[in-house]
């Protein structure tokens, strides 16, 4: 059935990947996307480093982040971010993204937390995920917003309370042609809202900070897996890529 067809999907891609790892295929930056493929324009598993594993290169400079273990305890297999000036940089814009729709699969934990964090965005924040301490409270809230407007700072954002030291995954959903955004946690649709305009997406994007912020809001927390599409993802697709990502076992 359906589980089986996960556990072989799983099998052939861990084999692969340890085919990778070991230097066992041929050249830097191979296709190895198990599942939800379609329209994938960059893919980082952080196998060991911070290649695009979709096939189309667009890999990612390193700026100071260590391979770290992953929510399984796989060593080398996530990025640690110090929430100083640690981020991955993209040397250049992402084609086919720019104004039309736009999925983000990410897997993050926070870890200990001074001050609102940016996770992903790009330079006019037209995408990104942060998370910040709630005023007056202890409760930390992940925030996915889009910008609508190049001349103002009139946004359209989604909130979700998260804990920190605790995995999440995130999907963000930009749906051009419903003009609506969706945002998903661990699979599962949390809220949706509409949208009447935006500006277009992909100018200097980082992850683990904002490229007006480094050194001020960077990300302290660890990030596993990194997914953008040049589509709006559907909620089977996104609850299949969690139920995926989330099968494999814990390393001993």
């Amino acid at each position: 059935g359906d589980k089986m067809k996960t556990i072989t999907k799983i099998l052939l891609f861990t084999l692969t990947a340890l085919l990778v790892l070991a230097g066992c295929t041929k050249g830097p930056s191979p296709n190895l996307c198990p599942t939800v493929c379609d329209g994938l324009v960059a893919y980082y598993p952080f196998y060991g480093d911070a290649t695009d594993k979709s096939g189309n290169g667009h890999d990612l400079s390193v700026l100071g982040p260590a391979l770290s273990k992953d929510r399984n305890g796989y060593q080398n297999h996530s990025y640690l971010f110090d929430g100083r000036t640690t981020h991955l940089r993209f040397a250049k814009p992402l084609p086919n993204l720019g104004g039309g729709p736009i999925s983000v699969a990410i897997w993050f934990k926070v870890g200990s937390f001074t001050n609102s964090e940016w996770i992903f965005s790009d330079q006019e924040r037209s995408f990104s995920l942060s998370v910040y301490q709630e005023s007056g409270s202890k409760k930390y809230i992940l925030n996915f917003e889009i910008r609508k407007n190049m001349k103002t700072w009139d946004r359209s954002y989604l909130h979700h309370e998260i804990e920190l030291n605790k995995p999440y995954h995130f999907t963000g959903v930009v749906d051009e042609e419903n003009k609506r955004m969706e945002l998903y946690i661990n699979g599962e649709i949390i809220k949706k809202r509409y949208w009447s305009e935006r500006i277009p997406f992909g100018k200097n994007l980082v992850i683990g900070g904002n490229i007006h912020d480094i050194g001020k809001k960077n990300f302290n927390g660890l990030i596993d897996e990194v997914r953008l599409y040049n589509r709006a993802l559907s909620a089977d697709e996104v609850q299949e890529l969690y139920l995926f990502t989330s099968a494999f076992p814990p390393a001993e």
